[in-house]
């Protein structure tokens, strides 16, 4: 059932960052061979629920560092956006079937900051516990983190092309 997951959750990033592609004017394969040898994490995570949810904090605010994140969440929710620097916080409320889609830092990169990556956080909640599923599709380490194109008159979001390695490294340094 896993693996059957696994493979399945793969085709529809890859689908998604086909749509990606074509929005970008690419040809829709282009975000994912820029995504050589795409690796895949699937990470569960279980928050209890606290009494006092103010004192604590489920996941704090990040961005991810890959290409796309599909989040499956429960009937719970508790994951939160922000557009505006962390000052206003909007809840995704869960749609029962449905996934949440981030693009990950990477994709960002590879959109020259056209597509935002999402910043993000989880809180827990006082009266019921909380699962989700979290997919991370990113590319090899030795990837090449480069925009894909620039547009006449932007600037590169990237002084020079690095490894998804090194853009990692930056990034938890």
């Amino acid at each position: 059932v896993t693996e059957e997951y696994s493979k399945k959750l793969m085709e529809l990033a890859c689908k998604l960052l086909g749509v990606l592609s074509e929005a970008m004017g690419l040809e829709t394969e282009a975000l994912t061979k820029a995504c050589v040898d795409m690796d895949q994490k699937v990470v569960v995570n279980f928050y209890p629920k606290c009494p006092q949810p103010d004192l604590t904090l489920g996941l704090k605010r990040h961005t991810d560092p890959g290409t796309i994140t599909l989040l499956l969440q429960d009937t719970v929710g508790g994951l939160q956006a922000t557009r505006d620097n962390g000052k206003t916080w909007i809840t995704v409320q869960p749609v029962e079937g449905a996934f949440v889609v981030n693009l990950g830092d990477h994709g960002h990169y590879l959109s020259n900051g056209r597509f935002r990556n999402a910043d993000h956080q989880a809180v827990v909640n006082s009266n019921s516990s909380r699962l989700s599923i979290a997919t991370f599709q990113n590319p090899a380490p030795d990837a090449t983190v480069y925009p894909l194109k620039i547009r006449e008159g932007e600037k590169s979001v990237l002084d020079e092309p690095i490894t998804f390695a090194e853009m990692y490294r930056r990034k938890m340094s």
